[in-house]
């Protein structure tokens, strides 16, 4: 009984929201993205915040696919590098305190054919002589530093890519692409009409007729 009301209870909020990128319009797209207003996706009565946030994430997700938009796939497959990164060095951490701590000399083998897999590994890791032991860690650790520098870049390279699409994603932005759309492409758009899967089709289409003019300027070039 409780399930069959849940799932009521969800129907209806689905029902009272907005969520789908075909169905909303590019004024309120805007002012979610500029003001993060995701309360003007519900259309009548009270919407939980998660509720919210996730049919905002199932619209933006929309206009992306639609746009095909490679900065943010880039910016996904970074993220995913990252958490890779993060992952391979908790791993080698764990390994090498297992590994300072043990003397059994076959699960010192098992670690460190696991530890092969997460960095490069050379030393004889002989269990008898501590000091060379210790020597074989700590060029473990040494190698792994590579990780730490390739993780510091790429979270650099991510937040500088988060802070330019920041920059971009402004109402003014949102003006001046419309300007752009109209003038070369001729689309009609109405922010309070135009929806934002309409949007997103002109946007690709705009982007491909400008990737075709520099190509063919490009080849003209050539030709010279």
């Amino acid at each position: 009984m409780f399930l069959n009301l849940f799932k009521l209870s969800k129907r209806n909020q689905d029902f009272n929201l907005i969520n789908s990128a075909s169905e909303l319009t590019l004024d309120k797209f805007i002012d979610c993205i500029v003001n993060r207003n995701l309360k003007i996706l519900i259309k009548k009565g009270e919407i939980e915040t998660n509720v919210l946030e996730q049919a905002w994430d199932k619209i933006y997700d929309e206009y992306l696919s639609i746009l095909k938009n490679r900065d943010q796939s880039y910016i996904y497959h970074l993220q995913k590098d990252i958490l890779l990164l993060e992952f391979k060095m908790s791993q080698i951490n764990l390994c090498v305190t297992y590994l300072l701590c043990e003397t059994d000399e076959k699960k010192i083998n098992e670690v460190l054919k696991e530890l092969q897999k997460l960095t490069f590994v050379i030393g004889k890791f002989d269990v008898n002589d501590r000091q060379s032991f210790e020597l074989d860690i700590q060029r473990v650790l040494s190698n792994a530093r590579k990780l730490i520098v390739e993780h510091e870049e790429k979270i650099q390279e991510f937040n500088n890519l988060l802070k330019s699409d920041d920059e971009k994603l402004t109402e003014a932005s949102f003006d001046a692409l419309i300007i752009k759309l109209s003038k070369y492409m001729q689309f009609k758009i109405d922010k309070k009409i135009t929806t934002v899967s309409e949007f997103a089709h002109m946007v690709h289409d705009y982007n491909y007729y400008i990737q075709q003019m520099n190509e063919h300027y490009a080849k003209q070039t050539e030709n010279i």
